[in-house]
């Protein structure tokens, strides 16, 4: 019985790790989707003032 309940401790253990594990990636997966967003639209803002700078030059 013992024996048992040190197996399930281990599981229990191991298993928790592993969604500690899970949910650093998927916070990650955020942070990069959100970085992503973030450097589209600086690069869409760049290019529209770019046009507006060559746009009045003209």
């Amino acid at each position: 019985m013992l024996l048992e309940n040190e197996k399930v401790k281990l599981q229990n253990r191991n298993l928790q790790e592993q969604i500690l594990i899970q949910d650093s990636d998927i916070k990650n997966l955020t942070f990069y989707k959100e970085f992503g967003r973030v450097k589209a639209r600086i690069q869409n803002q760049l290019s529209y003032k770019l046009g507006q700078i060559f746009n009045y030059e003209f």
